[in-house]
């Protein structure tokens, strides 16, 4: 424990003390590795990030998840182009972001017991909220909340993700 506490302080003093690069600035790039609980499985992402303007990010989401549900093998392949949009900025450490985009992919489930395997295509919207803390010059902490709202899934149309990652910003 003391130990925990020790490499939070140095974080925050060494934060504290570089000096501020730019982080949401016209022209940055940057890349996130996320993983989120939902209620069937782990799902984790790979995002690439390019900020248009100070407060304008889009976002290329590429997301996994495989799972069980009830006697089902569960695995989705998702795409999701999403803007994101920050209306709260603190100290240039700590950044809300909106997010809206669309979502398509492929369901791929399939049941042992009956003999049946499904390949469904799926279309709809993500919405969501993350916070980033940037405890370093150029990688942020992430935390999320996704809502996606999909057609034509044999599992449900809408499932959340709650997650946590890491972003580099790489340019």
């Amino acid at each position: 424990m003391k130990k925990t506490l020790v490499i939070i302080i140095t974080l925050f003093i060494l934060n504290n003390m570089q000096a501020q690069k730019l982080r949401h600035v016209e022209g940055n790039i940057a890349i996130d590795m996320s993983m989120h609980l939902t209620d069937y499985a782990p799902a984790y992402s790979l995002v690439y990030t390019h900020f248009f303007k100070d407060d304008l990010l889009f976002k290329a989401k590429f997301n996994y998840e495989k799972g069980v549900i009830g006697l089902s093998n569960y695995t989705a392949y998702l795409f999701s182009p999403t803007v994101a949009h920050t209306p709260l900025k603190v100290k240039s450490s700590l950044f809300l972001n909106f997010e809206l985009g669309g979502i398509i992919g492929i369901e791929q489930a399939s049941n042992p017991e009956f003999i049946e395997v499904y390949n469904t295509f799926l279309y709809g919207v993500n919405g969501g909220i993350e916070a980033e803390y940037y405890f370093l010059n150029n990688i942020a902490l992430l935390l999320n909340f996704n809502e996606l709202i999909t057609q034509n899934s044999k599992f449900g149309n809408a499932r959340y993700q709650i997650g946590f990652g890491l972003r580099l910003i790489i340019k």
